[in-house]
């Protein structure tokens, strides 16, 4: 692990990223579509990115500094939205299927970031479906990218579907637990999150995770 995660960070550290990278935003969603989110899950994940692509719409500052890309893992990886900015009003279609971890879509979603970012702040965000019970927390890859990333002064984000604190994070760092319809309010969040870099041109925490109720205490301290 500690071999992935230095190969990782000398190879980011040497794209020319820095921590002053102005308002521009390159955003990716690493989204879990394998088997685990058939269903309700996949569906209340369709209706937060549809509601995130009408508010970045509605917002100018937003649509005009920030690109968004999507990638899907669970049947192969899929890059079904190149980094672009958010000119239409609906998400591409989500469906699910197999059962590929993270690990699957983690070099793609990895590419689209390195790919012409040198003036845009990069963020990654990584939804994971529920965990197999025998297996109770994120997996090992997930918990390599984030420190990796970290150290390589990216942004991000990690949401876990499960209702068990994964045991990998810092004691000071939570999770978002998603239950029954709160991707409305995650992605609500998202906007705040970027819109507040905007206004502030301040930083969040690297490798970021939030408790539900840690969101209005962010929030308030805009």
């Amino acid at each position: 692990m500690k071999v992935l995660r230095r190969v990782l960070v000398m190879e980011l550290s040497n794209k020319g990223f820095q921590r002053d990278l102005g308002a521009r935003q390159r955003c990716i969603l690493l989204l879990d579509t394998s088997l685990r989110m058939e269903g309700v899950p996949l569906q209340d994940m369709y209706r937060g990115l549809k509601s995130f692509y009408r508010q970045v719409n509605l917002r100018p500052e937003l649509k005009d500094i920030l690109d968004i890309g999507i990638v899907t893992y669970g049947n192969g990886a899929n890059t079904i939205l190149w980094p672009q900015k958010l000119y239409r009003l609906s998400p591409p279609q989500l469906s699910s299927g197999g059962c590929d971890g993270p690990e699957v879509g983690i070099p793609s979603a990895l590419s689209l970031l390195r790919s012409n970012t040198s003036e845009l702040r990069p963020w990654l965000i990584t939804i994971c479906g529920p965990q197999p019970p025998q297996r109770p927390r994120l997996p090992q890859q997930i918990r390599q990218l984030e420190w990796a990333l970290a150290l390589a002064e990216y942004h991000t984000l990690t949401i876990s579907m499960d209702e068990y604190e994964p045991t990998f994070l810092p004691p000071s760092e939570k999770t978002f637990q998603l239950k029954e319809t709160r991707f409305l309010q995650f992605f609500d969040w998202l906007i705040e999150a970027l819109d507040f870099q905007i206004q502030c041109k301040d930083d969040l925490p690297y490798t970021t995770a939030y408790s539900w109720a840690d969101l209005s205490g962010l929030q308030n301290r805009r």
